[in-house]
């Protein structure tokens, strides 16, 4: 297991217990598909528990191929920038390669009790269950793409700006517009970063705050791309695709209760905003947390605080 984490790093599917139970039903279901035996009478058979202890084996194989699979290509072929490439890896990987493994393992259960796999029935009442196993497996490692896309990061309780807050952020930019420059382009762009706070994407602008809450209206960098180039990377993290935050003013970290593949992150006073940061950004939160000395992040642990 750590030569897979150290060569894969972090799976964003942290459910190794859930996968080991899921392979225990679906072995149970399986080996239950016979037109000859109730399961009543499998019960009281030997022969069944080694069946059944080499089904849960084979489902494992077939959910963790599907498993790593996802995680890799989640990793190197998005879903949104590569959907044709990402679909027919997909079905490469994530059914013809569980398909013919399962049968593979299959053919070499039964030959090892001295059966024809051709006659025990296999392909009439195990092959369509086992299908529609790696179907649903499938389903549960791809179910964000069924759902309507949100944005990645979100405000939990505060919103992003208030009404006197907008005011303030159309004159900033309407002076910025007209100057053309920021306004104090003498000033030492590590002093100017010691200010920083928050940056966060509002109705296409981009919006600077210092560790007062106060509009920062002369930065030189008008995307969230050029503004995290120009950070420092060991005190801001990107934690979604439009907000970046000062290391220092994050107060604590939590799971997110209704979906544990999320972190609740919650900033100190007097920002005192609350974000979602999504399941892509927690590896990267993670190892962050490693790098740098921060009071949200437990070393000895590995874990939020």
């Amino acid at each position: 297991m750590q030569f897979i984490k150290k060569v894969f790093g972090e799976t964003k599917y942290p459910n190794l217990p859930f996968r080991i139970f899921i392979a225990l039903v679906a072995a149970i279901f399986i080996c239950a598909q016979s037109n000859k035996r109730t399961f009543l009478e499998f019960l009281v058979m030997p022969q069944y528990y080694i069946a059944l202890f080499c089904s849960v084996l084979i489902a494992m194989l077939l959910i963790e191929i599907i498993h790593w699979q996802n995680y890799l290509l989640d990793k190197y072929l998005k879903w949104r920038e590569n959907p044709i490439s990402r679909t027919a890896a997909l079905v490469a990987f994530g059914w013809f390669v569980p398909i013919h493994v399962a049968w593979l393992a299959a053919y070499i259960y039964f030959d090892s009790q001295e059966y024809d796999i051709a006659n025990t029935g296999y392909e009439q009442h195990l092959y369509p269950p086992i299908k529609a196993f790696i179907v649903l497996l499938n389903v549960y490692y791809n179910w964000d793409l069924f759902k309507k896309e949100q944005p990645q990061v979100q405000h939990a309780y505060v919103t992003a700006s208030t009404g006197s807050e907008m005011i303030a952020i159309e004159e900033a930019l309407d002076r910025s517009a007209l100057s053309g420059a920021p306004e104090h382009e003498s000033e030492s762009p590590l002093k100017a970063q010691q200010e920083i706070a928050l940056i966060y994407l509002e109705s296409k602008n981009t919006i600077v705050l210092d560790k007062k809450n106060q509009l920062v209206s002369d930065w030189a960098y008008n995307t969230i791309q050029g503004s995290l180039a120009a950070l420092s990377p060991d005190k801001y993290l990107l934690i979604g695709r439009d907000v970046i935050v000062c290391a220092d003013m994050i107060e604590k970290i939590e799971r997110n209760k209704h979906n544990i593949r999320e972190l609740v992150l919650y900033l100190k006073s007097p920002l005192s905003r609350t974000y979602i940061v999504p399941k892509g950004r927690v590896s990267s939160m993670r190892r962050f947390g490693e790098r740098n000395d921060v009071a949200w992040w437990d070393k000895k642990k590995k874990k939020f605080r």
